[in-house]
């Protein structure tokens, strides 16, 4: 019995030694640590700000500009005064009548010049011996139209100098005065001489023999 505990022990002490030197032996070397490679640090350049130089702005004193005088104003021109025309000037304005009556027994053996009818139909018209034509006919004076109603119109020739003539002729009907459809004619200076005498109107007759 104490033979084997002998035997049992120094088995054991064997294994062991055995243990502790086999595991000295076959120890595993420890893996190197992984060596951590420091990246350098890259440092970036720090951003340069341009320099703004500061340029000191001098304002010169605006030199005052020379103002011219102001321009005097002139003076309101007169109001111009217009002559007074003398009433027997050339200027005066001259009314021409047409009077156009139907022939009467009063024109029997009488001149029938339209100078020379004036007083002679003045008086017939007065008396009633003679009548105005009642039917509308067309006349022309200086080459405008003319419509004359119940046998009398007034025609304004416009500015009468020496050398203003009227011709009067109608577009209608058959007048013993002036005969055969010729036109009444005034004279050059005729209606001018009037006029300078005072003459406001002129009467210019013609009768009607068929309408």
């Amino acid at each position: 019995m104490r033979m084997r505990r002998i035997f049992w022990v120094a088995v054991i002490v064997v294994a062991l030694a055995f243990g502790f030197w086999g595991g000295w032996v076959f120890k595993p070397c420890p893996e190197p640590k992984p060596v951590a490679v420091k990246k350098p640090v890259i440092k970036k350049p720090a951003a340069v700000k341009p320099q703004v130089k500061q340029v000191q702005v001098v304002e010169k004193p605006i030199s005052a500009q020379p103002t011219s005088p102001q321009p005097t104003p002139a003076p309101p021109a007169p109001v111009p005064v217009l002559p007074v025309i003398p009433a027997a000037a050339p200027e005066q304005r001259l009314a021409l009548r047409l009077n156009v009556v139907e022939w009467s027994p009063v024109f029997d053996g009488k001149c029938l010049e339209s100078r020379q009818t004036g007083p002679l139909i003045r008086k017939g018209l007065a008396e009633g011996t003679v009548r105005r034509a009642s039917v509308p006919i067309t006349f022309l004076v200086n080459g405008m139209e003319v419509l004359v109603h119940n046998g009398q119109a007034i025609v304004d020739p416009g500015h009468i100098g020496p050398e203003t003539t009227i011709v009067v002729r109608s577009l209608g009907g058959r007048f013993a005065s002036p005969p055969d459809g010729l036109p009444l004619v005034t004279k050059p200076g005729e209606l001018d001489s009037l006029v300078k005498k005072g003459a406001r109107e002129i009467w210019l007759n013609f009768i009607l023999l068929d309408p």
